[in-house]
């Protein structure tokens, strides 16, 4: 069976082991270097713009998600074309599909944004921003309006980096272009630029990574060319139907992603904001990793499932939900019985509404990750027809529950209804999966849910004495939380640890299974595991 699976993931001169490995390692490294930057951003950025100035920012990210015209899904699009040309050769018909459509979304960039350019006052009235921001807002909406036409039409060059399976290249260039930005915004915060140096700082990063895969792009491949000569009627149907049905999903997405952000600015105004987005970036850090090594476990899905063997794909299914659950509780228990140590770290005082936004906001992000294992093992099968209702539903979701909650629970009822649509989510992918591996999915995934969370709170409330550790006095409050985080951490992740080897949750039969997916987990070498 493992040579059979070996030979099965070599295709066309591509070695998938090594590519899934290489792939996995890069995207790990990349993000735990991006999680360390930003972390060590966040005080100074809040320092310098304060907590209001950081409300203001995140709402700015949001219009940035608006702006992108749900590009990632065309962008995914783009990828699938290149992916095939790269196998059969045929670069023509790539190089006619990607001209039509980077055509296209230059053109619609340029009807969408350039009016936003034009009148951002209509911008600032819809989000509500407070008189002392309305300027700062107005200039860095123009410029992330500029910025963005540019962006959209060049992230096909992207796409033809990762299409010809050199995501690794990618990654490097992200992880130099965050270096980069990180240091263009501490010169340009102490230069008093405030947020509006942090949008400066973004749009020329964006500019910069466009010209760095325009470039890799010509390089590795030049025979795909992507030019007005290149324009043809006869794909451009094609290039509608496929790549504008990923950007119909993908903006849904951005659409959702953006409600929660909008809700809190327009009825709480930035402060709040700032605290909520202090809380889901702090949230979102232990999803990076898992996230990065999920990717490639679940690219073996398809090669399973297109065997039939069912068995094997229930079993990869789980695994898959086991170790996301395994990868993303614990940190999550741990922000969330730490939380208010962990926002003086970033804030320089607490916030009495840090605690419960952790919390609800943590509970969300783990029934969102399981809700995207299922759609993506879902999608694995060849199904994609649920990904529009999965989205519009939760949207519909979040506002008939904001409506019904807001006016008695005020701000954590906006984070109530944001955790209420997730679930949905995950029970209506729940239910389409229920047709390909049988029903009782969702049981057995709270199951293992509790497996986890029960001793990651336990461990956590044990560890929860070291912030009571006194420190010498005249420290900055955010010192000594930064002092008694580290302490906290390293009991919390040395109990932790040991709890897992000693308690067998994650068997040797799994760690080879790991192994068998993402090469460079593999510990020895000579066996593999059916998975």
């Amino acid at each position: 069976m493992a040579a059979d699976e070996s030979r099965g993931e070599k295709g066309a001169g591509v070695d998938l082991k090594r590519t899934m490995g290489r792939n996995t390692l890069f995207g790990v490294g990349e993000r735990v270097f991006r999680m360390v930057v930003k972390l060590a951003m966040m005080g100074f950025i809040i320092d310098h713009v304060g907590k209001d100035g950081f409300g203001l920012w995140e709402i700015l990210v949001s219009v940035v998600g608006f702006m992108s015209l749900g590009v990632g899904g065309v962008g995914s699009a783009f990828q699938k074309y290149v992916a095939e040309a790269y196998e059969t050769r045929d670069f023509l018909r790539a190089s006619r599909r990607l001209s039509n459509g980077a055509a296209m979304m230059l053109v619609l960039a340029l009807v969408m944004l350039v009016p936003l350019a034009i009148f951002p006052e209509w911008v600032a009235a819809v989000m509500r921003v407070s008189p002392q921001f309305q300027s700062t807002f107005l200039s860095a909406v123009v410029l992330l309006a500029a910025t963005m036409v540019w962006t959209n039409f060049g992230t096909v060059y992207g796409s033809i980096v990762m299409g010809v399976h050199r995501i690794d290249l990618t990654r490097a260039v992200d992880l130099v272009c965050t270096l980069l930005e990180a240091c263009l915004n501490v010169v340009l915060l102490l230069s008093g630029y405030g947020v509006l140096g942090l949008v400066i700082s973004y749009a020329v990063m964006e500019i910069a990574r466009t010209a760095l895969y325009y470039t890799l792009a010509r390089r590795i491949i030049p025979a795909i060319i992507v030019s007005p000569r290149m324009l043809s009627k006869s794909e451009l149907r094609e290039t509608m139907r496929f790549a504008g049905g990923y950007q119909v999903f993908n903006y849904l997405q951005v659409g959702y992603n953006s409600l929660l952000p909008i809700v809190i600015q327009r009825a709480f105004g930035e402060e709040v904001t700032g605290v909520y987005g202090i809380c889901r970036r702090l949230i979102g850090f232990p999803a990076l990793i898992s996230e990065a090594v999920l990717l490639p476990l679940l690219s073996g899905a398809t090669l399973v499932y297109a065997r039939r063997e069912m068995e094997r794909f229930r079993r990869l299914f789980f695994r898959v939900v086991k170790f996301t659950l395994v990868a993303l509780v614990p940190g999550l228990v741990f922000l969330c019985v730490f939380s208010s140590a962990t926002f003086t770290a970033m804030a320089k005082s607490p916030h009495e509404l840090a605690p419960r936004s952790m919390i609800l906001l943590s509970v969300a992000t783990v029934v969102g990750a399981l809700a995207r294992v299922y759609a993506a093992m879902y999608r694995a099968t060849g199904g994609g027809s649920r990904d529009i209702m999965w989205t519009a539903g939760r949207m519909v979701t979040f506002v008939a529950t904001w409506a019904v909650v807001s006016a008695s629970m005020g701000y954590f009822g906006a984070l109530l209804a944001f955790v209420v649509a997730e679930l949905a989510g995950w029970i209506y992918m729940d239910v389409a999966m229920a047709h390909v591996i049988g029903r009782g999915s969702l049981r057995k995934t709270c199951i293992e849910m509790g497996r986890v969370l029960a001793p990651a709170v336990v461990v956590g409330l044990v560890c929860a004495p070291v912030t009571w550790i006194g420190l010498p006095a005249g420290w900055e409050a955010r010192w000594s939380a930064v002092v008694q985080l580290l302490l906290a951490a390293m009991v919390y992740g040395v109990i932790g640890g040991a709890g897992l080897v000693v308690s067998g949750f994650i068997s040797s039969d799994e760690r080879e299974w790991l192994g068998m997916y993402v090469p460079w987990l593999r510990k020895g070498s000579g066996s593999t595991v059916d998975g």
